[in-house]
């Protein structure tokens, strides 16, 4: 992979998920197994693609993970409410 690439998908991870393929998350994973950003990577492209194996690769990454919470709303992105003002 790329430097501009991996760059581009760290600075937005929901946008660029689909310019990257498993092999090549995989294939980072192989070369830096404890880097939490890789590993972040690989879940969200297993939700985005609906992936069997989601559940192994969300076990694996909440063990690498500094804050589940980041897991969390990696997988759920907060959602922007706009509300009415009722006059």
């Amino acid at each position: 992979m790329q430097k501009e690439k991996f760059n581009n998908f760290i600075t937005e991870p929901r946008k660029n998920i689909d310019s990257i393929s498993i092999e090549e998350i995989e294939l980072l994973q192989q070369k830096f197994p404890y880097c939490e950003i890789i590993n972040h990577m690989s879940l969200l492209k297993a939700h985005v693609d609906n992936d069997v194996n989601f559940n192994e690769v969300l076990l694996k990454t909440s063990v690498y993970a500094s804050d589940r919470k980041n897991i969390f709303y990696l997988i759920n992105p907060a959602v922007k409410i706009k509300q009415a003002i009722h006059e």
